[in-house]
């Protein structure tokens, strides 16, 4: 065990300080490969629940219009919407013409629970 342990700190410390571009290209294809398989996994537990969170917030959003109503199930379709409208909209603070501005302020503050 003890052999085992001083080469992989051998190893490392050679990659370290003599390093292989090709070991390297290899490490950041594998290491990007493995991050989206686990951010499609995190995506597909979330899908299930988005239909049960709509309908939760549908209930502190009685006052929204039959239109922003639909806009946020289309915002709150998939994941990725819900990511790209929370990226434009209430960190960026673009101009938007999906909800009124209190019920944009509402929609933000619940969107960052899930995001954050």
């Amino acid at each position: 065990m003890k052999k085992i342990f001083i080469i992989i700190i051998f190893t490392s410390v050679y990659l370290h300080f003599y390093p292989q571009p090709e070991l390297t290209r290899w490490y950041e294809k594998t290491k990007l490969s493995a991050l989206s398989k686990l951010h499609s996994l995190s995506k597909v537990k979330f899908k299930a629940d988005l239909d049960k969170s709509y309908q939760l917030w549908m209930e502190d959003f009685h006052s929204f219009s039959p239109q922003e109503r639909e806009n946020l199930k289309d915002i709150m379709s998939t994941y990725h919407d819900i990511d790209i409208y929370y990226q434009a909209h209430c960190i960026e603070s673009s101009e938007q013409t999906f909800f009124y501005r209190e019920n944009h302020t509402r929609v933000c503050a619940k969107l960052s629970t899930i995001i954050d």
